[in-house]
């Protein structure tokens, strides 16, 4: 005769078998997955040389079984943004789906090998092959000092021989740290001039490379433009030896200075 108790032990499994959830299946799945796809991964398209980076932190699984993850991606020389991704399991076949920032999709399929391959397909139906290698953090920061510098070297043109020295001894990036404000340091662009002494320059809170630049005429040795649209601040660069010596000021009284030493 079965006890009151064990009726309702029996019961109480037949309730936890069919308790709505995710599965032991399904949480294998997602285990295995933050195993092979949380990473950072250096992303190849087809005919680029710029690379991108993909950031994987997290998968979890929404109420309808989907499957998504945590991700990021951009210019390995540059940030990373939010973007959808999501991860389709299928037998053994993982598939990888995200969307970048400028709107292209990416499908690929995780291979054995533990690189992923697909397609890159922008927003004019233009489909490229597309590779992903993960990285551990310690490569990742080697590609990342190797793409900016490849991309510096792009940027910053070496002034032809008939620019007055004066004025070329300004060419390249530089980095200063102001002494004021925690405002941190700043990285200056130098990375045209011409034989008038027309330059194009461009100041940032980091060392990736600048997007736009203003044009800016050096005179004898001192450059000066308008570096704080805000405050209408300017931002003065006097050659001082092998450095700059930067001083600041805006309408307000707003005052600072730095030494900017060159990078490259």
């Amino acid at each position: 005769m079965k006890t009151a108790a064990s009726v309702r032990f029996r019961t109480f499994c037949m309730m936890v078998l069919v308790w709505p959830g995710i599965s032991f299946t399904q949480e294998q799945t997602i285990a295995r997955l933050q195993t092979e796809l949380v990473s950072s991964w250096l992303v190849t398209v087809e005919g680029e040389d710029r690379t991108r980076t993909l950031r994987i932190t997290g998968v979890t699984q929404d109420p309808e079984g989907k499957l998504l993850l945590d991700a990021a991606v951009g210019w390995t020389d540059g940030n990373q943004v939010s973007v959808p991704a999501s991860a389709i399991q299928s037998g053994q076949e993982t598939k990888l789906l995200f969307v970048t920032q400028a709107g292209a999709q990416v499908a690929a399929v995780l291979m054995p090998s533990g690189i992923f391959e697909g397609t890159f397909t922008n927003k004019k139906g233009v489909v490229k092959a597309v590779r992903g290698e993960k990285l551990s953090e310690t490569d990742l920061q080697l590609k990342i000092a190797a793409a900016k510098a490849s991309r510096a070297e792009k940027i910053v043109l070496k002034p032809s021989a008939d620019v007055p020295e004066s004025c070329a001894a300004f060419s390249g990036q530089w980095v200063g740290r102001w002494s004021q404000g925690n405002v941190g340091q700043n990285w200056l662009w130098i990375a045209e001039i011409d034989v008038n002494c027309t330059a194009k320059v461009s100041i940032e809170r980091s060392d990736s490379p600048p997007k736009r630049f203003s044009t800016v005429e050096i005179k004898g040795d001192e450059l000066s433009f308008l570096c704080n649209s805000s405050t209408g601040g300017t931002c003065v660069f006097k050659r001082n030896g092998n450095d700059l010596w930067a001083s600041y000021s805006n309408p307000s009284g707003g005052k600072n200075s730095a030494v900017f030493e060159k990078v490259r």
